[in-house]
Formats: structure tokens, sequence, C-alpha cells
């Protein structure tokens, strides 16, 4: 994991327990928090994750930009805030999402359409 994605966690952490803040990580890379336990992420002005503590959701979208710095970030945030451990990875210039069945332990991939939900990891 690249030194951002683990900056960018830190502050969703942080959001998710109610700070409030506006916070530009890098030239490309803001995380905003409302304070209420809702948090964004955004790549470039693009919104790529959203959270919420209250609803214990989390969803990703790449916005259309199928990039290796948009799939890198999205399986970021999957690793650490997804429950299941699901990841994102291409074959063939198509983006798929591979899912774990909690019941039946197996591996599942679909073709990812740029917006997905997951439920969150217990954080608390």
């Amino acid at each position: 994991m690249r030194v951002i994605e683990k900056k960018i966690n830190e502050m969703i952490l942080e959001g998710l327990k109610g700070k409030q803040f506006d916070r530009k990580l890098s030239k490309r890379d803001r995380v905003v928090s409302d304070g209420k336990g809702k948090v964004q992420v955004f790549l470039w002005d693009s919104e790529v994750a959203s959270f919420d503590a209250e609803a214990n959701e989390m969803i990703v979208d790449s916005c259309g930009f199928q990039t290796n710095t948009t799939k890198s970030r999205l399986n970021s945030l999957l690793w650490d805030w997804a429950r299941g451990n699901p990841s994102i990875y291409q074959k063939n210039f198509t983006w798929f999402v591979s899912k774990r069945c909690p019941i039946l332990l197996e591996e599942k991939s679909v073709e990812f359409q740029g917006v997905e939900r997951f439920r969150l990891l217990v954080w608390r």
C-alpha cells in the first residue's frame, strides 16, 4: 500500500469517528468529513468513495477512469474497509470485482460496473 493510501485510510477513520474536516493530502487526493460519520474520498475532483458510519456501508466509484491509480486507490479502500475482502482486478482491459461468499468462502468475480456498494468492517 502506498503512503498516500495509508494517510487516506487514517483520515477516513477520523471522519467515521465524527471529526469534521476537508483535507487535501496531495495535489490529487482529498478527504472530506461532515463530522457526522459521512466521509468522501476524492481523486482529482472525482468522488471515488463515500463512507456512511450510520448505514455501515461504503460506495466505491471509478468515475469512468479505469487507470492504475484509480484501481490502486479503490483496492486500498476495499482492503481496509470492506467486509469480505473484495478486490478489483483487470483482465483483457476489463475490470472485475472479486468477492468472497461469507457462507461458502468461495471467490466469485463479476464485471465491475463502475460503482459498487460494500458493507463496512467493524471499525469502532
